[in-house]
């Protein structure tokens, strides 16, 4: 099974922190690092969305295509630039599943949101892996 994650919210609402300062720690992965591995599974992790780093999508998708799982950052399909949909496609083409999880801005900028958050997107990827 292969499964892409995308980590969804607005610029600056906290889509980098939730991976890097909890998901990542969680995974027992240091921060620079974007290999994961989970069980059996091998995956990768893009914690800056693709439209901050202004990324060629079907590149970068080509070069990760082989793992099992995904974990990317993007921004919501309403904000402008959002490369949301066109990532969808090209992982679908590629023959994974995909799940979007948000991560809201301004709800709250306490730590515990965002890990929070991390613990739910563990709990979405062991239901996924089951």
């Amino acid at each position: 099974m292969k499964i892409a994650i995308f980590v969804v919210g607005e610029h600056f609402a906290g889509k980098s922190s939730t991976i890097n300062d909890f998901l990542k720690p969680r995974l027992g992965i240091p921060n620079k690092n974007k290999f994961i591995f989970k069980s059996e599974y091998k995956g990768f992790i893009y914690s800056q969305s693709f439209e901050e780093c202004k990324a060629n999508i079907e590149s970068r998708l080509d070069k990760i295509k082989q793992y099992d799982i995904l974990i990317i950052s993007a921004r919501p399909r309403w904000e402008k630039p959002s490369d949301l949909n066109e990532l969808i496609a090209g992982v679908t083409r590629r023959g994974f599943t995909y799940q979007e999880f948000f991560i809201t801005k301004g709800i709250e900028t306490e730590a515990t949101y965002y890990e929070h958050q991390a613990l739910a997107i563990l709990g979405l990827l062991d239901n996924l892996l089951v």
